[in-house]
């Protein structure tokens, strides 16, 4: 295993539309195996422009995690990770809204997370103005005390979290 304890992957926004969609991205095999590779030290790690309809979820299965597979398992395996900040591209798609079950099965199976962020990007590829500071996101995440201490989602689906 690699000893990584911070990790920032940037998907480009200007990229041309994969067509290779669902488990069939070439890039979706090499992002799982540098997670996996580094699961065991990673304690931070930002996904920023994850093309999540383009990669991720070709079988409109609206958000299920069983979907993001092998994804999701390679972020459970990342068990001493306190921060995990998640833009995606902003989607016009009707399953948009349904992350929030991933994010809420992400949320319960890490248990030394303290952060995590689950941000959209503006359209024009920009993020979108947050109300925390540097200083504040950082102090979440070297919390001591167990527990996840700040949840911060641009879009979700209420009536899922409160379901789940």
């Amino acid at each position: 295993m690699v000893q990584v304890e911070r990790l920032t992957v940037q998907f480009s926004h200007e990229r041309e539309e994969n067509t290779g969609r669902g488990g069939n991205s070439p890039v979706l095999a090499p992002l799982v195996g540098l997670i996996r590779q580094c699961s065991t030290s990673l304690r931070t790690l930002y996904l920023r422009a994850v093309p999540f309809e383009e990669l991720f979820d070709s079988c409109n299965t609206q958000g299920d995690p069983e979907t993001f597979q092998p994804l999701l398992g390679a972020l459970c395996a990342c068990t001493e990770l306190r921060a995990l900040y998640v833009s995606r591209k902003e989607e016009n798609s009707y399953y948009k809204d349904s992350y929030s079950r991933l994010v809420l099965r992400l949320a319960k199976s890490l248990p030394n997370l303290r952060s995590l962020q689950w941000r959209c990007l503006k359209p024009n590829g920009a993020e979108r103005p947050t109300p925390f500071s540097a200083a504040f996101l950082s102090a979440m995440a070297t919390a001591p005390e167990p527990g996840l201490r700040l949840l911060q989602l641009d879009e979700c689906n209420f009536h899922e979290l409160i379901s789940y």
